[in-house]
């Protein structure tokens, strides 16, 4: 079933804490977690990651860590799963498209796109509602902004 996975999740949480701070502060990696509730590692990695999809910026210093950047009124929840590594595909067909950096254009048709990269491609009777739904999802996730959920 589709499910958010575990590193996202924490990164959702790390993104409200540093979304919930008074505005022009820092939080530290340490301040996050133990806030959050969320094992230091995983928002160790969580940041990281983080700052490289730009979400975040970090100041060093004694008043120094971590703060969001304005990107997060900008960036929809799928633009969000892909930059941290996760798509959010229903299927494995559909998740190899993805991993052939052909995300699903929802103008094209599913034969123009999923039939060719499917295993059972010929013989899954269910392959095509799957790809519709698929399409469905990724609709909405593009159309909710990470910040809609803050």
């Amino acid at each position: 079933m589709l499910k958010i996975p575990k590193n996202i999740e924490y990164a959702l949480m790390a993104i409200k804490t540093l979304n919930d701070k008074k505005s022009n502060t820092f939080l530290s990696a340490k301040e996050i977690s133990k806030i959050a509730g969320i094992p230091y590692q995983f928002t160790a990695k969580s940041l990281q990651r983080l700052m490289k999809i730009g979400l975040i910026q970090s100041q060093n210093g004694a008043n120094g860590g971590y703060s969001l950047n304005t990107r997060i009124n900008e960036l929809t929840l799928l633009e969000f799963f892909v930059g941290m590594g996760v798509y959010p595909s229903i299927i494995d067909c559909l998740d190899t498209l993805n991993h052939k950096k052909l995300k699903i254009d929802t103008s094209f048709s599913f034969d123009e796109q999923v039939s060719k990269f499917c295993k059972l491609n010929g013989t899954c009777n269910i392959q095509k509602p799957l790809f519709e739904i698929q399409k469905k999802i990724e609709i909405l996730l593009k159309s909710i902004k990470l910040s809609d959920i803050l």
